[in-house]
């Protein structure tokens, strides 16, 4: 890995591991850094350019504040854009087309005085090309723009508002037509994200809720709350996981948690509590790994006992709630402030950028980090596949070493036909796997009722994104017995159990009972409805004398009698 020293800027960076419990010591390897404030950003989708939004320092908007977006060479740190004047406001969100050439962004910020009150400072909502060409331009909109998302087919905008309105969202078609407004949250609206098949828009806001909208009619589907201002957090920041299953949620306040919610019903998955010892408060966003394993979470905490502000990256595994890295980046402390955002590189590398800072005390870093942030490494690893057959069940087995987002098992049978032709497969089940994990986990399915023949069965694995692999095919062979009959007990003599089989050809009542030389029925082995098929029973006559016994089994019209001798 690269030294961070040959690339330091003035002054002394300190990045340090906390490895209380955490495994061996990792560190990140800084690959460049700028001084820039970035409250918000995006890699493209080929990686090859970082966009940030943030504060704009490079020009005195005293005493209000003025924001920019700049456009970064990733492979050597050139600054290649930069959008920002004296009309643009504080750059709150920022989002990029799917082809990686269309920015939008949102504007604005509050600007307080002690003879004029408080009031909104250049709101606006804006969209360029990645050459910096002006497509669109709304410099007084109806709220300060304070979250912007894209659909993932271009064709429609979400602005979440806020400050001296309802905090409402507005829906707009790709030429900027207002089709419809959302009610959105109380104040203001912080994040807006589409869920990966566009179908539904998810809201964060102010009043600490999660809303999850279909916003071609404008009804809520569901909402749930994160948390408040003094437990949990509100100001809410959000994170759809890329196969779409899953939200992370978090905020800023005291008592600070990420919670991880399943899109599809909204239940809550995961509560990660922020460390209780932070009690000053502070705020942080979440991001989730392109190959969804991890989760980050980026701090801002202001530590009691004067430690003042200092940023914390925090890497969870998804799938269990495990703490798996923690980074502190001392530069934001004491009076810098801590981690402001984040972004995980498209391109299969492990690099991510974040910044941490205010205002013209921030750094724009790209490091690089052990974990596998995007590569599926951990692939579902088929340990064994077995299938058991019992009268006409058939139970089939397997084992997985470890799974990497792995949505399931479908089963599937085929049967063997006359003169070697084979049916076609049939799904018959489908059986729910543990998305990502490296434990061993054991599996199970039962295919009951069958026919005599012979059969074939084999599992097709699904991951979320769709893609699927075939296991090997496993073959039993059931035999329905054509003929009642009744064995022999084995072992005969016997002292003091023995096991007596039989068979019966069609479903119906049997009854299996044992009965002394004189008649009597001394006990009662089978009286019950069974099907088709062989049965083995265990007689037990611990509580009998020595002597001779009879066993019979009727079903229906069908009766037959053997001999057994107990000898003690």
């Amino acid at each position: 890995m690269k030294t961070i020293n040959s690339i330091l800027f003035a002054g002394v960076l300190t990045i340090l591991f906390n490895n209380l419990s955490y495994g061996q010591p990792a560190e990140l390897d800084l690959l460049w850094e700028r001084d820039v404030d970035a409250g918000t950003m995006q890699f493209t989708p080929d990686g090859s350019y970082l966009l940030t939004g943030g504060k704009n320092t490079e020009i005195n908007c005293y005493p209000y504040t003025c924001g920019q977006v700049k456009v970064w060479d990733v492979a050597d740190s050139a600054l290649l854009l930069t959008v920002g004047n004296f009309s643009m406001g504080l750059t709150n969100d920022i989002d990029i087309s799917s082809d990686g050439q269309r920015i939008f962004s949102g504007h604005g910020s509050v600007y307080c005085s002690a003879f004029s009150g408080c009031s909104r400072d250049r709101a606006g909502q804006f969209e360029f090309d990645i050459n910096g060409s002006q497509n669109y331009s709304n410099t007084n909109p109806d709220g300060i723009i304070y979250s912007i998302a894209l659909s993932p087919d271009n064709s429609i905008i979400a602005a979440g508002t806020g400050y001296n309105n309802s905090g409402h969202i507005n829906i707009y078609d790709s030429q900027y037509n207002l089709l419809r407004t959302l009610s959105g949250h109380t104040s203001r609206t912080t994040s807006v994200v589409f869920t990966s098949d566009g179908q539904y828009l998810i809201s964060g806001g102010y009043d600490g809720y999660i809303r999850v909208w279909n916003y071609n009619n404008g009804n809520i589907v569901y909402f749930r709350q994160h948390g408040t201002y003094t437990n949990g957090g509100v100001n809410l920041k959000l994170s759809i996981s890329p196969d779409g299953q899953y939200l992370a949620s978090t905020g800023d306040g005291y008592n600070l948690t990420v919670k991880i919610w399943r899109i599809s019903d909204g239940a809550l998955i995961q509560t990660l509590p922020v460390d209780a010892l932070h009690e000053g408060g502070g705020y942080g966003f979440v991001e989730f790994t392109l190959n969804g394993i991890y989760l980050l979470n980026g701090l801002a905490l202001y530590g009691s006992g004067g430690l003042g502000w200092y940023g914390i990256l925090r890497f969870y595994e998804v799938s269990t709630g495990q703490l798996i890295r923690e980074y502190i980046d001392l530069f934001g402390s004491p009076a810098n402030g801590g981690i402001r955002a984040a972004a995980f590189s498209s391109t299969a590398n492990n690099h991510f950028a974040y910044c941490i800072g205010q205002s013209n005390y921030s750094r724009l870093r790209l490091v690089a980090i052990d974990l596998d942030l995007v590569n599926n490494v951990i692939p579902v690893e088929l340990i064994s596949f077995t299938a058991e057959v019992s009268v006409k069940t058939v139970t089939l087995k397997w084992i997985t070493a470890s799974e990497l987002n792995n949505s399931g098992f479908e089963i599937y049978r085929q049967k063997s036909e006359d003169k070697g032709q084979k049916s076609e497969w049939k799904r018959i089940g489908f059986v729910e796997g543990n998305r990502t994990t490296t434990e061993t986990n054991d599996y199970s399915f039962a295919d009951n009722d069958i026919l005599s023949g012979k059969y074939f069965y084999r599992l097709k694995q699904i991951d979320f994104d769709g893609s699927f692999e075939y296991s090997d095919v496993v073959e039993v062979e059931i035999n329905i017995p054509t003929a009642f009959s009744l064995s022999q007990n084995y072992p005969n003599p016997f002292n003091p159990s023995t096991r007596i089989e039989y068979s019966i050809p069609s479903d119906g009542f049997v009854s299996l009972t044992i009965h002394n030389t004189i008649g009597q029925e001394v006990s009662t082995l089978v009286n019950e409805n069974q099907s088709a098929g062989k049965y083995s029973i265990t007689f037990s006559a611990e509580s009998l004398p020595s002597g001779l016994y009879f066993y019979t089994l009727q079903n229906g019209i069908y009766s037959e009698t053997k001999k057994m001798l107990l000898l003690k």
